[in-house]
């Protein structure tokens, strides 16, 4: 993908200069390249979690941070709930934290966490038997 987006701004490049196109042509052309890359690109990672909610695999990326700082694995509850679509202003989606250290409106470490942004000396504990 980047790699094409690379070939067409290059080829766009040469091409304007050759035709003798002036800056502000390249710069539109260039800007216009870039919005389709980006919209493409957005597209493509939609279609992929999409995927990853209806294979159920989606919820599987993460963990629970407790707030005392402990991580657990997910119950299958917790799972069924990240792997529901919400639309981006529905206040019932889960709230996932971007890093470890993010708090929650209220001031709370707890939240859900991609496993691959969990610190190394943090262990995961094994899913609590509630829910």
């Amino acid at each position: 993908m980047v790699g094409c987006v690379v070939v067409l701004l290059i080829a766009l490049a040469i091409s304007f200069i050759f035709l003798g196109i002036g800056k502000t042509a390249m710069i539109a052309m260039f800007l216009i390249a870039l919005f389709a890359a980006l919209l493409i690109a957005g597209r493509r990672a939609k279609a992929r979690r999409q995927a990853s909610m209806a294979d159920g695999s989606y919820g599987r990326r993460f963990v629970y941070v407790q707030d005392d700082g402990m991580a657990r694995e997910l119950t299958a509850t917790e799972l069924d709930y990240l792997n529901t679509e919400f639309h981006g202003a529905d206040g019932d989606r889960p709230y996932i934290k971007y890093r470890y250290s993010s708090l929650t409106p209220d001031r709370r470490l707890r939240g859900f966490l991609l496993r691959k942004k969990l610190p190394r000396q943090v262990d995961v504990k094994p899913a609590s038997s509630k829910g």
